[in-house]
């Protein structure tokens, strides 16, 4: 069953380039000058705090998976997977905390999901999602950056 697989892969992918050597006939070089030429764009405009961004926060995230840090922030919110109110009021206030020492909306939603997500993802996904974008809106008009420009 496994050589089946694996032949079945190998016909897979043989077949898929082909499809796509057939589909650009040639033109592959061209796309990949384009490719490259609007990365390169997108970062003279002011795309590349956002791949830092992004790149470090997906380490930081695995890495604070990775520790006991997570259970320790963890343990005590337990107590309140019956009450799930206590804990989605606790998201804007977290988002807002977060807000006020310089951290992203964005880099707040994940960490506060790290914490508080798999606690009320099972029951309460839609609440959980609602309650992140609204956390997340709202930290604009209350962020340091909305508060300096007035």
């Amino acid at each position: 069953m496994a050589a089946i697989v694996i032949h079945y892969d190998r016909h897979f992918t043989h077949s898929t380039v082909r499809f796509f050597m057939d589909e650009f006939n040639g033109r592959s070089d061209d796309i990949v000058h384009k490719g490259k030429e609007a990365f390169s764009q997108q970062l003279a405009k002011g795309i590349h705090p956002f791949i830092v961004l992004f790149v470090s926060l997906g380490w930081f995230t695995g890495i604070l998976n990775g520790t006991e840090l997570l259970n320790l922030i963890q343990d005590p919110l337990l107590t309140f997977q019956d009450v799930p109110v206590v804990l989605l009021l606790g998201i804007p206030l977290s988002f807002y905390a977060l807000a006020m020492v310089g951290i992203h909306p964005i880099a707040s939603m994940v960490l506060v999901h790290e914490v508080v997500g798999p606690i009320l993802a099972p029951t309460m996904s839609l609440a959980l999602t609602i309650m992140y974008i609204v956390s997340a809106l709202a930290t604009f008009t209350i962020s340091l950056m909305a508060l300096s420009s007035q």
